[in-house]
C-alpha cells in the first residue's frame, strides 16, 4: 500500500460577511497582536474605516503591507483597539487579572515599548498581546499597561526601610525578579527554596521543576540521591535556562565545513542536531548549531537581535509545557507560531519563542579550556569511495525501456521491478546529501537477480570499498564470499533471514525474524500475565519456519513466562481448525493469538473469527507487517484486538524531516515514496557517511547505538563475526485513542 501524504498549507482563514459601516466582529491574532478581519463593502474608504475603528489611516495602510486602494470583498487587518475604559490602578501595583499576574505601569515621557519589555524581563510581543489598546506597537505618555509578572518572590532581597509602604516593597521585589541581562555577562540571578515534595532523584527532580539537572547541582552540592522528601534546596528564580543550540538560517551554497567553521563546532555535532535535514541546505533551512564557549558570545547577540530564541518540540511535548519551560503562556507561543498546527504539534518542529532578559547562562559538557575544533570539525578519512549498489531491476523483463525510462517510470513495467526502483530512488537523493559532506561517490550499479546467472559478482570491481546487496538470500553469498576475500564491507540490505555467516565484512541491516520475536516475547512478558499464548500458522512450507522461531523465543524465556503465569502453544490451523481456537481461548484469563500467516484470506477469515470470539472473552491479536495493506481486513477489528504486529522499520508522518524528504521526492519523481525509497536513503546515506567518516569500519559500526533514519534504525551487534541490526518496532493500535503507537527494542544475546 502506497502512503498519500497530504501537505497541508497553513493560513489565515477569514470568516463572515460585513456589511458597509458596520464594524467586524471577527477578531484574529496575527504576529502577536489583534485585528479585526474587515471585508471592503462598495463605497468604503480608508478616511470611512479610520473613523469606524478608530485607528489612523496609516495604521490600516501599514498592517496591510503598505495597501495603498480598496477593492470590493477585499479582507484587510485593521488593529483592534480596546472600546473598554481601561481600570484607573496605581503605578507600579500588583495586580491580578483572568488568572494572571501583572505589574502596572503607567508610560513615561522617552519610554518604548522595547525598553519597557526589556526592563521588566519579558518580550515586546507578550506586552502586545496582554495590552490590546496598544495601537501599531506605539504606546503613549500616560497609557497604562499591564506587564506579565511570574510572581515569584526571591529570598535575597534589598532591604526595605520601614517607612515604605507596601506598595513599594511589591515594586521593588518585581525589580529585582527581573534584571537585563548583558552581552558577555553572567546573568546575577536572585535564588529561591524549593521544597522536594517526596523521594526523588536528580533526574526525576530536574524533570518536575523545569532546572537542570547540572544547576540543581551546582547550587546545592552537598545534595545526595535519593533525595528525601522535605529536602530543601536552592535554585534560581525566574530563570529560563539558555539553550544548548541556536538557529541560523541556511543562504545558498551553504556547506558543512562553512557551518563549522563560521560557528567554530565540529562536523559531527552539527549531523547530531539536524539528522538527515543536511540533505536540505538550501536557502533559508533552519539549521540547529550547538552552544560551546567559542561561540556562546554569538549566540547571545543573535538571539537578543531577533528577540526570538527556538525550541525544537521533543516527543511528549505541548505547547503547555513548552510554555511553562519558557516562562510563557500557550496564548503567546501560538500567537508567534500562527503556521504551525498546535493541535497535533510534531516532533522536531521549529517553534519561535519570544526573547526575555532572564536566561540563566549554564551550558553542560562544554569542551575544556583551550581545546580547539578543527575548521572543518571532523576529519572526513575517505574523501571519495567506490560503491557497488546490486538491485534486480529485472532489465530483461523491462527490455523495451531504457536506464531513462526505468527512473521516470512508463506506465507498463514488470511489477516486481518496483520496489528496488524505489530503493534505487531513495538512494540518489541520499547521493545529494552525501555530496554537500564533502564525499565523492563513485556509484557502480548493477543488475543483480534471483538467480547465479544473473547476479553478475564479476561485474564488482576489485577497488570497491562498498557494497550494498544482491537482496535475495540465494544470490548474496556469492556476493559476500567476494567481499571476504578482498576485505570489502558488504550489506545486506532488505532480507530478513540470517546469513548465517562467517563473514566479518557481512552486515545485516534488515533485524532478523529472531530479534523480532524475542522483542515480542519481552513485550508480552512486561505487559501480561495469567495469559496463554497461541502461535498460529496456516502453512507447512511457508510459515512452520517462523513458527518454530517464535516458539524458541519463548521457550528462551519460559522462568519467566512461568513467573508471570503465562503459558504458550503452537497450532498448525488447518489440522486445529475453529475448534482450536476456542480450547486455546478457555485456557487463561486473557489469550493472545499471534497469527504468522501472509495469506491475506487466511489472515481475513482467522481475524473475523477471532473478533467474534473477543466478545465474550479477553484476547490480543498479533500479526504480520503485511497485513496493514491488507484493504479488506476490518480496521474496527483490529483496533477492538488490541492489534499488535512487530517490524524492522516505522515512518513516523507527522515529523518535519520524512515530510521534507516526502516533498523532494515528489518533486523529483512525481510520485509518493514508500517504505523502500525511504530504506535507499536511509541505507546509502548511514554506510557511506559512516565509512567516510571511520577508520575502521565494522568496529566503529558496532559501538553505534540507536541511531534513527527516516525509516530504519541503526544498532549492531556481532553475531557468528558478522554485524546484525537488532533494532525492532512494536506497532499497537489503541482502542482507546484510535492512534496507531510503535516503540523502539533493542534486543541482544
Amino acid at each position: 500500500m502506497r502512503h498519500t501524504i497530504a501537505v497541508i498549507c497553513f493560513s489565515i482563514l477569514f470568516y463572515g460577511t460585513v456589511f458597509s459601516q458596520n464594524k467586524s466582529s471577527e477578531i484574529v491574532i496575527y504576529n502577536g497582536a489583534r485585528y479585526y478581519i474587515h471585508t471592503v463593502q462598495a463605497k468604503e474608504t480608508f478616511y470611512g474605516l479610520s473613523k469606524l475603528y478608530g485607528v489612523s489611516i496609516d495604521d490600516i495602510q501599514i498592517n496591510n503591507d503598505n495597501l495603498k486602494s480598496l477593492s470590493i470583498g477585499q479582507q484587510i487587518r485593521i488593529p483592534y483597539v480596546d472600546a473598554n475604559t481601561t481600570p484607573q490602578y496605581s503605578d507600579g501595583e500588583i495586580i491580578i487579572k483572568n488568572g494572571k499576574s501583572f505589574v502596572v505601569h503607567t508610560v513615561k515621557q522617552g519610554e518604548t515599548l522595547y525598553a519597557l519589555a526589556k526592563t521588566y524581563g519579558t518580550s515586546a510581543g507578550q506586552i502586545l498581546i496582554e495590552n490590546p489598546s496598544i495601537n501599531n506597537s506605539q504606546i503613549a505618555i500616560g497609557q497604562q499597561l499591564f506587564i506579565p509578572f511570574s510572581g515569584a518572590k526571591p529570598t535575597t532581597q534589598q532591604p526595605v526601610t520601614q517607612q515604605a509602604t507596601e506598595q513599594e516593597k511589591k515594586t521593588q521585589t518585581v525589580q529585582q525578579s527581573y534584571q537585563p541581562i548583558q552581552q558577555g555577562q553572567q546573568q546575577q540571578f536572585s535564588t529561591i527554596q524549593y521544597t522536594v515534595g517526596s523521594t526523588t532523584t536528580l533526574t526525576a527532580l530536574a524533570e518536575k521543576i523545569l532546572v537542570p539537572a547540572e544547576v540543581i547541582h551546582e547550587h546545592n552540592p552537598y545534595l545526595h540521591e535519593p533525595i528525601p522528601a522535605g529536602t530543601e534546596i536552592t535554585i534560581p528564580a525566574n530563570a529560563i535556562y539558555f539553550p544548548k543550540q541556536f538557529i541560523v538560517c541556511s543562504s545558498a551554497g551553504t556547506t558543512l565545513s562553512d557551518l563549522a567553521l563560521t560557528y567554530q563546532v565540529s562536523a559531527a555535532e552539527i549531523l547530531h542536531y539536524n539528522p538527515y535535514g543536511i540533505a536540505h541546505f538550501d536557502e533559508g533551512v533552519l539549521i540547529q548549531i550547538p552552544i560551546n564557549r567559542y561561540n556562546i558570545d554569538y549566540a547571545r547577540k543573535q538571539i537578543q537581535e531577533r528577540k526570538y530564541v527556538y525550541h525544537t518540540v521533543q516527543a511528549g511535548e505541548t505547547e503547555y509545557s513548552i510554555a511553562r519551560m519558557y516562562h510563557t503562556t500557550d496564548t503567546v507561543l501560538i500567537a508567534n507560531n500562527i503556521r504551525v498546527d498546535f493541535a497535533t504539534l510534531a516532533v522536531g518542529a521549529i517553534l519561535q519563542i519570544p526573547y526575555q532578559n532572564s536566561f540563566y547562562e549554564y551550558i553542560s559538557e562544554l569542551p575544556n579550556e583551550g581545546q580547539k575544533y578543527m575548521p572543518n570539525g571532523v576529519t572526513i578519512i575517505h574523501p571519495e569511495i567506490n560503491v557497488s549498489l546490486l538491485l534486480p531491476f529485472f532489465l530483461q523483463k523491462n527490455s523495451m525501456q531504457t536506464d531513462e525510462g526505468i527512473i521516470n517510470k512508463p506506465k507498463e513495467i514488470y511489477e516486481h521491478t518496483y520496489q528496488f526502483l524505489e530503493y534505487y530512488e531513495g538512494a540518489l537523493i541520499a547521493l545529494d546529501s552525501i555530496k554537500k559532506l564533502g564525499i565523492s561517490v563513485n556509484l557502480n550499479v548493477i543488475e543483480s537477480n534471483n538467480d547465479s546467472a544473473t547476479t553478475n559478482i564479476s561485474k564488482i570491481q576489485t577497488n570497491t570499498n562498498l557494497i550494498i546487496g544482491p537482496v535475495f538470500p540465494k544470490t548474496f553469498p556469492a556476493a559476500a564470499a567476494f567481499a571476504k576475500r578482498h576485505a570489502i564491507p558488504i550489506v545486506s540490505p532488505l532480507a530478513t533471514e540470517e546469513t548465517n555467516s562467517l563473514n566479518p565484512f557481512v552486515i545485516q541491516m534488515n533485524t532478523p525474524q529472531k530479534y523480532r520475536f524475542q522483542a515480542m516475547v519481552d513485550h508480552i512478558i512486561e505487559h501480561n500475565e495469567n495469559s496463554h499464548v497461541c502461535i498460529v500458522y496456516n502453512s507447512e512450507t511457508l510459515e512452520k519456519k517462523n513458527a518454530t522461531q517464535c516458539k524458541a523465543a519463548f521457550n528462551a524465556q519460559k522462568s519467566k513466562l512461568d513467573a508471570k503465569h503465562i503459558t504458550f502453544e503452537e497450532m498448525y490451523y488447518p489440522n486445529s481448525g475453529s475448534a482450536g481456537l476456542d480450547r486455546a481461548i478457555a485456557k487463561k484469563e486473557k489469550t493472545i493469538f499471534i497469527v504468522l500467516s501472509r495469506q491475506q484470506a487466511f489472515a481475513n477469515n482467522i481475524v473475523t473469527k477471532i473478533y467474534q470470539a473477543s466478545k465474550n472473552h479477553n484476547i490480543e491479536l498479533w500479526g504480520m507487517p503485511q497485513w496493514e495493506h491488507y484493504e479488506n481486513l476490518e480496521l474496527e477489528f483490529l483496533y477492538d484486538l488490541n492489534f499488535k504486529l512487530i517490524t524492522s522499520g516505522e515512518i513516523d508522518y507527522t515529523s518535519p524531516r520524512i515530510n521534507q524528504f516526502i516533498t523532494t521526492y515528489r518533486e523529483r519523481y512525481n510520485t509518493e515514496p514508500t517504505k523502500f525509497s525511504f530504506q535507499g536513503f536511509d541505507q546509502m546515506l548511514f554506510f557511506v557517511k559512516h565509512y567516510a567518516t571511520s577508520t575502521d569500519f565494522i568496529t566503529e559500526l558496532q559501538s553505534i547505538e540507536n541511531e534513527n533514519g527516516l525509516h530504519d534504525s541503526f544498532n549492531f551487534v556481532k553475531k557468528d563475526g558478522s554485524s546484525v541490526n537488532t533494532t525492532s518496532f512494536i506497532v499497537e493500535y489503541d482502542k482507546n485513542t484510535f492512534k496507531r503507537n510503535a516503540t523502539r527494542y533493542t534486543t541482544t544475546e
